[in-house]
């Protein structure tokens, strides 16, 4: 997997990002856009406004509602798989969190769509500690995530 290491040490590390693909695993989809799962997760409303979370954002996992508390955090989660397709056309959901099945999915991006999520990680690199997500960590932690989304970022 082409993302592993920025998966395994940065992105794909929270309950909210296993969750997420979780979720990605119940819709039984093969193939998502950006702006679909912007728009199922209430991202959408935030209009490329990530760095606070002042509208809920989440998903429904069977009778479970989630809450997504950081936008960015979904927003790196999605880059990254993004990356992950256009890489290798579709990513194992399995490879992603141990607790799905083996299941391919792809999400695709337009130009106008890729170039959103790479402005919204090239902001968050910027001034990490505006993110309401520096809440959660130390400042150590917080510049060790922000420097693995700038190798991400880096890949795209």
């Amino acid at each position: 997997m082409f993302i592993q290491d920025y998966w395994e040490n940065y992105v794909g590390v929270s309950d909210e990002a296993m969750c997420f693909v979780e979720y990605l695993e119940a819709m039984r989809k093969g193939e998502f856009t950006v702006t679909e799962l912007f728009e199922e997760t209430g991202l959408a409303a935030l209009d490329g406004k990530f760095s606070e979370t002042n509208l809920p954002i989440g998903v429904e996992l069977g009778d479970i509602e989630i809450d997504f508390p950081y936008a960015i955090d979904i927003v790196v989660v999605i880059a990254a798989i993004v990356l992950e397709c256009r890489t290798n056309e579709v990513v194992n959901l399995n490879e992603l969190n141990d607790n799905c099945n083996d299941f391919n999915i792809k999400i695709t991006a337009t130009d106008e769509e890729y170039l959103m999520l790479t402005d919204a990680l090239a902001d968050f690199i910027e001034a990490p500690e505006s993110y309401d997500l520096a809440e959660m960590m130390d400042e150590e932690e917080l510049q060790e995530y922000a420097d693995g989304i700038h190798e991400m970022l880096d890949e795209m």
